[in-house]
């Protein structure tokens, strides 16, 4: 069985070197930016491999 790891805002934002507020505003302004796949409305999880493509 295979197993996506998630990440959260944190996570994108320590892995792209910005702050949380850069990748909030990238969730807003960008439509292909992937879509959560898990967590909860205030604390959104992602696929990594999404966020890595």
């Amino acid at each position: 069985m295979s197993h996506d790891p998630t990440v959260n805002a944190g996570d994108i934002a320590r892995l792209a070197g910005v702050g949380r507020a850069a990748v909030s505003n990238w969730r807003r302004r960008h439509d292909d930016f992937p879509q959560p796949t898990g967590g909860t409305a205030n604390q959104p999880l992602f696929s990594l491999r999404q966020i890595e493509s």
